[in-house]
């Protein structure tokens, strides 16, 4: 905001830059996707699953990471589910981040710019955040001893990019290593089992690259991968039995058919060098590995699709045309997200090689019986239900289109008419320095608003 003279009292340079607050943050929001108070216009709709988490030795014990709806467990495989609201886990935006169940019982996730939340029941959270700024973009178990959480988070010179690890189930964290350089954007972490290999994606303005490490993050070595700076760069992860063996997922913002198509690459060397594995029709939300080296992707264009690597030749097959959201493997079952409206369920399980699929969790049908005990996290934080959220996103969409009743199915105007607002409010802010905090906040809005995509962790 520019003004008439240049000798503004104090009080007047507070309320320009509150008011420069005010536009920033609200791009933020509007670049993020977050809920703000233009949202509460919209009518009512489904939340989506973003996250299927497994115990990895019981499968009756499962959570699922909602956007717009919060989180959901189960301890009976889906006969009756507890919500848990945001609000229980220690923040207060309708995303979903990655997570981890561990063998030990805690599941693990990222609440994003409030650091991490644990809980060995689902009813009572704790919660932990890094000093100084806070983005938890991914969350990896390289063994069953053993988290990481890799943070990147906008900071006065850059980004704080740094990667935390706990050997206590999320009780405590201390830094790995050094800090990862501050002129990128960091994606994805994977680590041998002892995390003395360590790799992490990343993208700056001249491409993608790996970091790689092979003393715990004391040293990095860049490797790139490509040029392409509109991709979000996914580590899938490290293949089961292969040492170096990596997986990366260029994703793209599937925002229209104009959208370039995601592509999965595979490394054999550590990262020295890729190779394409599979380019797809669109975009490919979903990838998960077997125990034994099988990876799983797929998408809603694409269908189901898998290959087995760590061999000398790896061939994709298609096994099924069942459009996915997401995937997770576990114990013999493929978890794949779907689209309620058009599959009749948000979630469903197959337990014979993805040729068919039983629906496991529907929003529209949906048991919720399971309860907290007074005084936990969740009975105090979640006594009026998922209804009470802004959104109110099930009761009137169950039975009709999630579009609204005034759109027709694919009609977004009214998202296009937010970008209009975005663009314009945006545009009439006052551009942030380069170097400037405000300028990684917004450069951070819009990097994680194409780095946001639906994939099973």
């Amino acid at each position: 905001m520019q003004y008439g003279k240049l000798d503004l009292s104090e009080a007047r340079v507070r309320d320009a830059n509150a008011q420069k607050a005010v536009v920033l943050g609200a791009c933020l929001a509007f670049a993020l996707g977050f809920s703000t108070e233009v949202h509460a216009s919209h009518p009512p709709r489904m939340p989506r699953v973003e996250h299927v988490l497994v115990h990895p030795a019981d499968p009756q014990r499962i959570v699922l990471a909602t956007r717009f709806g919060g989180y959901y467990a189960t301890h009976d495989g889906g006969a009756t589910f507890l919500h848990v609201c945001q609000q229980a886990m220690g923040y207060d935006d309708t995303e979903a981040y990655p997570g981890h169940y561990s063998r030990s019982g805690a599941v693990v996730v990222s609440t994003g710019y409030r650091g991490i939340a644990s809980s060995s029941d689902a009813c009572g959270w704790s919660s932990w955040a890094p000093a100084g700024p806070v983005f938890i973009t991914d969350v990896a178990a390289p063994s069953d001893g053993l988290l990481l959480a890799l943070n990147s988070a906008p900071g006065d010179q850059g980004f704080a990019n740094q990667i935390w690890s706990s050997t206590d189930v999320g009780a405590s964290w201390a830094q790995l290593g050094e800090s990862l350089p501050a002129d990128r954007m960091v994606f994805g972490v994977a680590a041998s089992p002892d995390a003395t290999e360590l790799f992490v994606t990343a993208r700056s303005e001249s491409g993608i690259q790996l970091l790689a490490s092979t003393d715990s993050g004391v040293t990095w070595q860049e490797k790139a991968i490509g040029s392409d700076a509109s991709a979000s760069p996914r580590l899938v992860g490290q293949v089961p039995g292969s040492p170096g063996h990596l997986v990366v997922l260029l994703a793209h913002e599937q925002v229209d058919s104009s959208a370039p198509a995601d592509v999965l690459l595979s490394s054999t060397d550590a990262g020295e060098s890729f190779q394409t594995l599979y380019q797809a029709q669109g975009g490919l939300p979903g990838a998960t590995f077997t125990e034994d080296g099988v990876l799983w992707f797929g998408g809603p264009e694409d269908g189901l699709w898998n290959v087995q690597l760590g061999v000398a030749e790896a061939f994709p097959v298609h096994v099924s045309d069942t459009p996915t959201g997401g995937l997770t493997w576990s114990q013999g079952k493929l978890y794949s997200i779907g689209d309620e409206a058009t599959q009749g369920y948000s979630v469903a399980v197959s337990e014979d090689g993805g040729q068919s699929f039983r629906p496991l969790f529907s929003f529209c049908d949906r048991h919720d019986q399971l309860s907290c005990a007074a005084g936990s996290s969740v009975s105090t934080s979640c006594s009026q239900g998922i209804e009470s959220e802004i959104w109110k996103p099930v009761g009137e969409v169950c039975g009709a289109s999630t579009e609204g009743p005034d759109e027709t199915p694919g009609d977004h105007s009214h998202e296009r008419d937010e970008s209009e607002v975005r663009g314009v409010l945006c545009a009439a802010s006052p551009q942030p320095g380069r170097g400037s905090p405000a300028y990684w906040l917004v450069l951070t809005a819009l990097l994680l608003r194409a780095r946001r995509r639906g994939a099973a962790a």
